[in-house]
């Protein structure tokens, strides 16, 4: 049985999280199918919203940026304070679901441990009554986990092409890659893809896992 996303909206606290905890989905269904709508809550410094857009450009297959940047929705909460903002950010997400026929959301786990992660999930848990999948990121360093437990029963295989475009789309984001250890940050992330693959799918190669909260198939 194949299970159709429909309209997939991704919705993340900062720029860099979509590339990171689903750059691989991101670019494998922009390439199958029709490119997701990317909504980002925060990008109070104009370099990372440069980085954002030149990384997310990468992903969405597309040589026209008026197309892709169709295709991403940056607001301008304030970072590391999206709690603030919850019924602000509920009524964004609602408009752009009901605006975009949204059918699927994929989005911070509820139990991220950062508190801007999981303040835009509790927006989105909350506007996810107009849509029928919820789909939850595998918290990805240096995000961790809290009080909850993460469970992989999502397995998006990946091929080669998908996980380089989401390593070329992560190099743009120069910003994080200073703070998080040069090039071996993105070694890191290369071999999280091939953990995952093996440790949650049994196959060799290249993984994405989520956690399914809701699908209606």
């Amino acid at each position: 049985m194949n299970i159709s996303l429909g309209n997939v909206l991704i919705v993340t606290a900062h720029p860099d999280d979509a590339e990171i905890n689903a750059g691989g989905l991101i670019s494998k269904i922009s390439r199958e199918n029709n490119s997701p709508s990317i909504m980002i809550m925060t990008h109070n410094l104009s370099y990372r919203f440069i980085e954002s857009q030149q990384a997310l450009n990468i992903l969405l297959n597309s040589s026209d940026e008026t197309h892709s940047h169709n295709k991403i929705y940056h607001k301008d909460y304030q970072d590391t304070q999206l709690y603030l903002f919850l019924t602000e950010m509920i009524k964004d997400i609602d408009n752009l679901v009901k605006n975009n026929n949204i059918n699927t959301i994929i989005t911070h786990h509820p139990s991220d441990s950062h508190q801007d992660h999981n303040a835009v999930c509790r927006a989105v848990c909350a506007s996810s009554r107009l849509i029928n999948n919820l789909i939850f990121f595998k918290p990805t360093a240096p995000s961790t986990m809290s009080l909850g437990v993460f469970t992989p029963n999502l397995i998006v295989p990946l091929d080669k092409s998908h996980i380089s475009l989401k390593i070329d789309s992560l190099k743009y984001h120069k910003s994080q890659i200073d703070k998080y250890g040069s090039d071996i940050w993105l070694e890191r992330i290369m071999e999280i893809s091939k953990a995952d693959a093996w440790t949650h799918g049994r196959f060799h190669g290249y993984a994405e896992v989520y956690e399914i909260s809701r699908i209606r198939i």
